[in-house]
C-alpha cells in the first residue's frame, strides 16, 4: 500500500582510493570529518569508522595506509559464526 513515502535502501559502499586520498588531503588541511563527509556525499559515521579503521598509531590518516590496510582486511577470510557458538550449530 502507497502512502507516499519512497522507501529508499542504500547499502554500505566501502570507500575507493579516490574518496580516499579527498579525505587525506582535506584532514591534512584541517577539515573536519563533517566537512568531509559533504563533500564526498558520504555519511560523517562512513568517514568516522574509516579513519578510525585505518588510521596508525600516533600518526595522522593517509590515504595509501588506509587502502593498504583495507585491501589486506578483504582479503581474510570470514570465520562463520555458528563455529564459534555451539547453541547455533543446532
Amino acid at each position: 500500500m502507497g502512502y507516499g513515502v519512497a522507501m529508499s535502501t542504500r547499502s554500505y559502499r566501502h570507500m575507493n582510493a579516490e574518496e580516499r586520498e579527498t579525505l587525506s588531503l582535506g584532514l591534512a588541511h584541517g577539515y573536519s570529518l563533517r566537512t568531509m563527509a559533504t563533500v564526498l556525499g558520504r555519511a560523517p559515521s562512513t568517514l568516522s569508522r574509516e579513519s578510525a579503521r585505518n588510521a596508525t598509531r600516533g600518526r595522522p590518516y593517509r590515504a595509501c595506509t588506509a587502502h593498504t590496510l583495507a585491501t589486506g582486511r578483504a582479503r581474510q577470510p570470514r570465520r562463520p559464526r555458528k563455529l564459534l557458538d555451539p547453541w547455533l550449530w543446532q
